[in-house]
């Protein structure tokens, strides 16, 4: 495991205007190396909430909103922009093994919070570990959504590479992005996911294997 000196101090800071990740690499070389990648989408099926007005809207907003923000990302991060943006000669996309979970695993009475929610990258291996997936092979990529902060305004979620034969968690990174700036809830909350995939894209990723 590897986290920089610099990423050990901001650890505890996730003031609303930082961006910063927290990487873990394991086997850079893997994810540069790999000719294609399985796009499974956003993994919202162990998320939590922080929104002290909306303790009892747990359920209304799995069945209501969660399916907007998703299919919002979806159109967004369509093949055209992972091809473009992961520098794969082939994408797959796979929406359904992943993205849909929280149907199934997510508790709307567990969803909302009233403190803040962490996950470590301890976490992060064993929900990789547990996915079953129709592919047997290649290299996978999925955001493993932590938390939603309604008082700062922000996302928190591990945008994570991983081996689809061994599951084993060749780099993650811990990032942040700030929510709103857009209208509606489902928009609002959407933003701050795509402000993750902007922030890894356009820094973190190009620097991989420098």
């Amino acid at each position: 495991m590897f986290i920089s000196f610099l990423t050990c101090l901001i650890l505890p800071v996730y003031a609303q205007k930082e961006n910063r990740g927290i990487e873990y690499k394991y086997n850079i070389e893997a994810v540069l190396n790999s000719p294609g990648v399985v796009w499974y989408g956003n993994d919202v099926s162990h998320s939590r909430m922080l929104d002290f007005k909306k303790f009892e809207e747990g359920e209304v907003i799995l069945k209501a909103n969660m399916p907007g923000i998703l299919a919002e990302l979806e159109y967004k991060y369509n093949e055209e922009f992972m091809k473009r943006n992961s520098k794969k000669e082939k994408v797959i996309f796979d929406m359904v093994s992943i993205q849909d979970l929280y149907k199934t695993i997510l508790e709307p009475k567990e969803f909302i919070i009233s403190r803040p929610y962490e996950m470590t990258i301890d976490d992060v291996k064993s929900i990789v570990a547990n996915y079953k997936l129709p592919q047997k092979e290649g290299l996978g990529l999925v955001v493993i959504v932590e938390m939603f902060h309604k008082p700062e305004r922000y996302v928190t979620g591990y945008v994570t590479f991983f081996d689809i034969a061994s599951r084993e968690v060749y780099y993650a990174t811990k990032m942040k992005g700030v929510a709103g700036s857009k209208s509606g809830f489902n928009l609002y909350w959407s933003n701050g996911i795509k402000r993750i995939m902007g922030y890894f894209f356009d820094g973190y990723f190009r620097k991989l294997g420098n």
